[in-house]
């Protein structure tokens, strides 16, 4: 089914030119009025209320669609859209839809009643049923973080991959060859590409990989302590463990000191996300940081762009807003890694 975007980019106009002939407003030329409504006709577009909505000047509000606020990255990754939103004179309406399918609709439908001026979503890939709609229907979207959801938007993400082959060499450098990955049972698209870098790194120094020293818990304290209990009642133990996520990390603190054993002299420990938690236990946490802050400047920049370039009717393909920014995680050395003796 043909979109108002379709409609815009075959007749070589912006979404509210469009949008104004939708409405019928006056100003747009005679010229522009029949080849839009001719590629209207070609397309078999009939219009939504969404559409005509879009003549009416947009709402300066960012729609930020979050999975879990409880989620120990996202109230940092938030603050940094709200900051950079109001740096561009937008407000944000926020909303956590708690990995929830229904709330995910109802905070779609609410965008989308609002007139939203674009959306940023930190959100899961199984839950964009409605953020595809929001974005079909010609309403710009950014989401964060990479995922196998066949949504294509610009996107924020992060090189995964690589992260995990920093944090593996950090452990190599230091020494440690039997190293352990501990990752989220849910396995989910960064854990597995950590676990990638993690292969790579050990491959790339030519360190056998130990079948054994990969383990995965529930995405908890709780979890990353079971795993590492289990890593700890191996014949040959790891010497040091990477862990996808800090809050698995900050686990294995539980099973290593209740075994009896101490960080870092008998375990050497890394984790993934650098929050905060992680530079309160003792020792404090080395970790991979993602610069959340980063990460959602950059969001609320594409997305603006996606806004500006709809409103523009003299756009030109060098105008296109990049589809896509990567980064990557960097070392952060604290206490919880030492040398290998």
């Amino acid at each position: 089914m043909a979109t108002i975007q379709d409609i815009a980019d075959n007749a070589g106009v912006s979404i509210g030119t469009v949008s104004r002939v939708l409405n019928a407003k006056p100003d747009v030329s005679p010229q522009t009025r029949a080849r839009i409504l001719k590629v209207m006709e070609t397309l078999n577009y009939r219009p939504s209320g969404l559409a005509r909505g879009l003549a009416l000047q947009r709402r300066r509000v960012i729609g930020f669609l979050a999975a879990d606020i409880m989620n120990p990255n996202f109230p940092e990754l938030a603050r940094s859209v709200v900051d950079r939103a109001r740096q561009h004179g937008y407000s944000v309406m926020f909303f956590d839809t708690r990995q929830n399918l229904d709330m995910e609709r109802e905070a779609a439908h609410i965008l989308e009643n609002e007139h939203v001026a674009g959306v940023v979503a930190p959100i899961l890939a199984e839950a964009l049923d409605e953020l595809a709609r929001l974005h079909e229907q010609g309403v710009p979207v950014v989401r964060i973080y990479r995922d196998t959801f066949p949504l294509n938007t610009p996107l924020v993400a992060l090189d995964n991959v690589r992260a995990g082959e920093i944090a593996t060499n950090h452990l190599l450098d230091l020494g440690h060859r039997k190293i352990a990955f501990v990752g989220r049972d849910c396995m989910s698209l960064s854990d597995t590409e950590r676990l990638e870098g993690y292969r790579c790194a050990l491959a790339a120094r030519g360190v056998p990989l130990e079948p054994a020293y990969v383990v995965s818990g529930a995405p908890t304290r709780e979890g990353g302590a079971l795993a590492m209990t289990a890593l700890l009642e191996l014949a040959e133990p790891p010497t040091a463990v990477f862990a996808s996520k800090d809050v698995l990390a900050i686990g294995t603190y539980d099973a290593v000191i209740e075994s009896g054993r101490s960080i870092p002299e008998d375990m050497s420990v890394i984790g993934h996300d650098d929050i905060e938690a992680g530079s309160l236990v003792r020792p404090r946490l080395t970790t991979m940081t993602t610069h959340r802050d980063r990460l959602g400047a950059a969001a609320v920049e594409m997305l603006v762009a996606q806004i500006d370039r709809n409103q523009d009717d003299n756009r030109s393909n060098d105008d296109e807003p990049v589809a896509e920014r990567v980064f990557t995680a960097e070392l952060v050395l604290r206490g919880s890694t030492m040398k290998h003796l």
